[in-house]
This record gives structure tokens, C-alpha cells and sequence, in this order.
């Protein structure tokens, strides 16, 4: 035991992500073992939950205040669901998604205390939990579950490899350790199959005992051994290596059931020579509407020894964004000694997506508009329709619930003014709810929402893939920044708390303006700091956060405090009349703290 852990004490783990191509197109076998893995975390859910109620059940049996207070805390579960529902209904029947009008904070003032309330009786029912278990045979119910699990998780159930099987179950696991410790953080849910998932593959030597090989054993130029998992050949021609990979991503024991397939591996970033290839894992994930491919290796390292660093030079990153030449700046890094600034610049491209998005959403807007001038006659008959009251609402039931959501909603479109437009969301929203009750409204009103899905449904999904695709890019641009400033081989320092003040993207008693806000989502400096933290950490560079109170305003070269200056980008020091440049000055501050941080910490001389 002790040796295990200081084995664990004496490594590291990096994360080794590569963008991976496609020779050829996915085959549908491929897709198929991506679906069966779904279909097991679903079971696994699905057996949890019945462990977990034959768990609540015994508990209630033996002891009849737990029952009644557990009871209590369904009722209340209940009604913070119900307390949901009825704020989404005002938010559709409003069009206000601020959440600022007055309705709104008391119901969100009502959740706020149901959510306290239970969280009171949770805690009541775990100190309760621990003494009745003692008179319940607990050990019993662990081992079905853990058999339950078992049995699923079997080549022979599941129908995936057991590579991929066990990984699920290990994922399942953690998330299962997470709500059990701590109940408020979620629930287990069940997934629905989008075409997204992943296959896994362990890496060991032949006649090794532990998993690990290095990137030479993994490597087996031309030579085809008939391995799940096999890198056969590189082309150095390209601006970044690429490596030929071949991978098995399906079939089972039978050599001729095994589904091989081809990828292009680019191999931005070289693995060394003393890393240990744990495990990968390939990943099929969105993008747009099509899909992307990424290859993921968990490599062990052998922990470095602390690093001294010498005290005459260190960076300093000053984040603030401004229009600077039609750009917009995110950060400024700087060298203590101020012979060299580098700047972060929101790419041109990334400016031009939003605006894209942008006018994506104003033109799908526009067409929902004219759909809401339609709909307004036809459904009339819904402008006199009465609201329940919150109790009455929590009476319903999920059927119910469903059909007053959707009166509610054409409530909305009925009684909406001239003046206000008929969201795109909030037509997308009844669109997806007319699904279910056609019934309940005309034919003339039913069939224009119908021919309206048919015809915008797709771009609604195509503005958030957007989005999404958008900020996959922005965390790719600034892990390569990060990876820019690891070459100067020099410690680094970033302001701490500088998130409270300018890293919110949105906040619902912001008065901060679209453009803002838009900047914001664009800038993200959280994600930067983050990818620069990781970065460094990962090369054993000193990352240290530091005061940011008047990094801007202190002269660098005197040490006097400008309490007048304002926003001005250009100002000249009232004390020792040196002329500054505001963010450059503010990282040789930063990184002077930085430095002095490092000594108080002794990492460097």
C-alpha cells in the first residue's frame, strides 16, 4: 500500500488531445456501437434508480419518521418542479427572459426558500440515513446492485467491447459517487442518442501486469498486427505531422465480427519519450450538423522536482478588452522587464461568426414574426383563457400540466401586443408542443405552425451548433496562445479576482448593453486564464495569481498611485512625469508582484 502510494506521488497525468480525419465514411456498425453504449448507461440508471427505491423502501420500513419526512421531501421536490414550470410559463406569457419583472422574483424568491427548505430535510434524512442503516441489510442490497451492474456491463448483454463497456461504467460511477455525496448537484438522468459517443482502448506491453506504453510501442509503422488500436505510418509533408490510425470500432471475440476503420491523426504535439500511453479514447462529438473526431490519450509522466526560478524576469497578464484598430484586445502579456509586450486579439473570423449568428437569429426572428401575425386570429379563442393559481397548478397532473402549458402558450400569441414581435423561440417552443395537441386548436392555426416547422426547424438547430461550434473554436485559439507563451521558459502572473469584475457573460441584474455583453462572449478571459493555467502547470512553469488593486494605476518606475486616472488608454505619470501605456504598464506590475509572490513562497532566488 505504501508503495502504491508513493508511485502515485512520483507521477503525473496529461491529457493529450489530437483532431483526427476520416479516410472514408463512418460505417453504420460504428454508429450502431455508439448506441449500444448509450443503451447501457440508460440501464444503469434504470438500475440505480430501483436499488435506490428498494434502498428508500427498507428505510421506510423500519422507521416511520424517516418515511414521513422523506414523504415531506417529495412533496417539496414536487413543488419546486411545479414552481419551474409555472416561471417558464410566465416567461413565455411576458416574453420578458430577463427574469426581472416582479412576478418573477417571487416565484424565484419561492424556489429559492423550497430549494432551502429541502436541502433542511435532505440533511435530516442523511443524519436519520446513517443510523438506520445499521438495521437494514444494506450489504444485501450492494451486492444485487453491484451484480445488477455486472451483468449489464457483460460483453454478452451489453454487445460493446469490454474496453468501452468498463469506461461507461466507470463514468457512470463517478457521476453516480457525485449525486449520492451530494444530492443537490443533480440527478442521474437518462441519455438520448444523438449520434454522439465514444470508443475506448487500454494500451499495455505484451507480458506486462500494469497498462502503459510509450509512443514507440504504440507506433508500428506499416507493420499490421491485427490490434484494436494501431498507429501504422506518419507524413511529415504537411505544415503538422500526421499519423495513419487504425482502430477497431466494433465487433466482438470472432476476428471476422471486428469492424476496423481509418483516421488521420494530427500530431500537433509530440509525446516524449519517458510518457506511458495509459488509455485512449476516441470521441464523436458534435459540430454544426455534422460531427467531429478527436483522439484523447492519458499519458503518466514522472513528476519533475520543483522548480527554482531566478527572480529577474517573469510575465504578466493584464486582461481587459477594448476596441483597438477595428480589433478587439482580450489581454496583454508583458515581460517584467518591458523589452517585449504580446497581444491577444479576438480573431477576425470570430467577430464575423457572431455577427453571422447574429443575423441568423434577426432573419429567423422575422419569420416567427409573420407566423405570430397569423396565429393571433386563430387562436382567439385562448385571449379569455384564465391562468390557474400556483396551487393549482401543483395539483395537476403531468398530463395535465402539459395541455394548461400549452393553452398558456397560445394564451400568449393571443393576447401579445402590435408592438411585440412573436420571439423565434417561443415559435419553435409551440411548434414542439403542438406535437401532442393538435387537437386543441383549429386546423387553419395548426396547419401554418406545422408548415412554419417544416420549413425553420433545421435553422434553429443550425444557430446553436453555431454557438456551439463557436466556442470550441475560441478554447482551441487560446490553448495555442498559451502554448506561445510557455516558449519563454519564464514564470507567470495573472490578476486573481478579476472575474467578479469584468468575466460575467451574463447576469440577470446586469445593466450591461448587448454590445457588452457580446464582447464578453467573445473575449471569455476566464477561458484564457484557464488555458494558460493548464499550460504551464502541465511544463512545471510557475503559475501565480496576485492582487490586482491599482496594477493600472502605479507608475512602474516610481511606484506612485494615479487615483485620477480614468479609462484613458495613454497617461503620463504626475510624479515622475514618464509617459505609460496603460496595459503595459499594468503587466510589468503584475508580474513584479508575481515575482514577489514567488519569494515569499521560496521558488525563486
Amino acid at each position: 500500500m505504501v508503495s502504491r502510494q508513493k508511485d502515485k506521488e512520483s507521477v503525473q497525468t496529461r491529457v493529450y488531445k489530437y483532431g483526427l480525419v476520416l479516410k472514408t465514411a463512418l460505417p453504420q456498425e460504428a454508429i450502431s456501437e455508439l448506441y449500444r453504449a448509450n443503451k447501457l448507461w440508460n440501464k444503469l440508471v434504470e438500475l440505480h434508480n430501483q436499488n435506490w427505491q428498494e434502498f428508500e423502501a427498507q428505510r421506510c420500513a423500519v422507521d416511520e419518521d424517516y418515511a414521513n419526512i422523506s414523504k415531506e421531501a417529495k412533496l417539496v421536490s414536487e413543488q419546486i418542479d411545479a414552481a419551474y414550470d409555472t416561471r417558464r410559463l410566465l416567461r413565455v406569457e411576458t416574453g420578458n427572459t430577463e427574469g426581472n419583472d416582479p412576478k418573477t422574483k417571487v416565484i424565484d424568491k419561492k424556489i429559492k426558500e423550497l430549494k432551502e427548505q429541502r436541502s433542511a430535510l435532505w440533511g435530516n434524512l442523511k443524519k436519520r440515513r446513517n443510523k438506520i442503516d445499521n438495521l437494514i441489510d444494506k450489504q444485501a442490497l450492494n451486492q444485487k446492485r453491484k451484480d445488477a451492474f455486472k451483468h449489464a456491463v457483460q460483453v454478452k448483454q451489453s454487445g460493446l467491447s469490454s474496453q468501452t463497456a468498463d469506461e461507461v461504467r466507470r463514468d457512470f460511477d463517478n457521476a453516480r459517487d457525485r449525486i449520492i455525496n451530494k444530492p443537490s448537484s443533480g440527478r442521474l438522468r437518462f441519455h438520448r442518442f444523438d449520434g454522439t459517443g465514444y470508443w475506448q482502448y487500454r494500451f499495455r506491453s505484451s507480458n506486462a501486469n500494469v497498462d502503459g506504453v510509450s509512443f514507440v510501442e504504440l507506433f508500428r509503422g506499416n507493420k499490421d498486427t491485427g490490434r484494436a488500436f494501431e498507429l501504422l505510418s506518419m507524413d511529415v509533408t504537411r505544415k503538422k505531422p500526421r499519423l495513419h490510425l487504425r482502430a477497431k470500432l466494433s465487433g466482438g471475440v470472432i476476428k471476422a465480427s471486428k469492424l476496423f476503420h481509418e483516421f488521420d491523426l494530427i500530431y500537433h504535439r509530440p509525446i516524449p519519450d519517458n510518457g506511458q500511453i495509459q488509455n485512449g479514447k476516441i470521441l464523436r462529438t458534435r459540430s454544426g450538423d455534422k460531427f467531429r473526431y478527436d483522439l484523447v490519450l492519458t499519458v503518466k509522466f514522472p513528476k519533475p522536482e520543483n522548480r527554482v526560478f531566478a527572480c529577474d524576469n517573469a510575465l504578466g497578464v493584464d486582461i481587459g478588452f477594448r476596441e483597438d484598430k477595428g480589433k478587439l484586445l482580450v489581454a496583454t502579456i508583458g515581460l517584467l522587464d518591458g523589452s517585449h509586450y504580446h497581444y491577444i486579439f479576438v480573431p477576425k473570423k470570430f467577430q464575423q461568426a457572431t455577427e453571422h449568428i447574429d443575423n441568423l437569429k434577426k432573419e429567423l426572428d422575422k419569420s416567427a414574426g409573420t407566423l405570430g401575425k397569423k396565429l393571433k386570429s386563430h387562436l382567439r379563442s385562448f385571449k379569455d383563457f384564465t391562468p390557474l393559481e400556483q396551487s393549482q397548478i401543483e395539483q395537476l397532473e403531468a398530463e395535465e400540466r402539459a395541455e394548461y402549458v400549452f393553452k398558456m402558450m397560445c394564451r400568449s400569441v393571443a393576447r401579445m401586443p402590435n408592438n411585440v414581435t412573436f420571439s423565434f423561440e417561443k415559435a419553435y417552443k409551440l411548434a414542439r408542443a403542438l406535437k401532442h395537441h393538435h387537437d386543441m386548436i383549429s386546423s387553419e392555426a395548426s396547419d401554418a405552425i406545422t408548415l412554419w416547422w417544416r420549413g425553420h426547424s433545421r435553422r434553429y438547430r443550425e444557430l446553436h451548433n453555431l454557438r456551439a461550434k463557436q466556442i470550441r473554436n475560441r478554447n482551441d485559439f487560446y490553448r495555442n496562445e498559451a502554448a506561445k507563451l510557455i516558449r519563454y521558459d519564464l514564470p507567470i502572473a495573472v490578476e486573481d479576482n478579476f472575474s467578479a469584475s469584468i468575466a460575467q457573460v451574463r447576469d440577470k441584474d446586469s445593466d450591461l448593453k448587448k454590445t457588452a455583453r457580446k464582447n464578453r462572449f467573445l473575449c471569455a478571459p476566464s477561458l484564457l486564464i484557464s488555458a494558460i493555467k493548464n499550460a504551464f502547470e502541465r511544463e512545471n512553469l510557475a503559475f501565480v495569481k496576485v492582487n490586482p488593486k491599482n496594477t493600472s494605476k502605479t507608475c512602474f518606475d516610481c511606484g506612485h498611485i494615479n487615483k485620477k486616472l480614468g479609462s484613458e488608454k495613454e497617461w503620463r505619470c504626475p510624479n515622475c512625469g514618464i509617459s505609460h501605456d496603460r496595459d503595459e504598464n499594468a503587466t510589468r506590475n503584475i508580474a513584479k508582484k508575481g515575482i514577489e509572490a514567488l519569494k515569499k513562497a521560496g521558488k525563486c532566488l
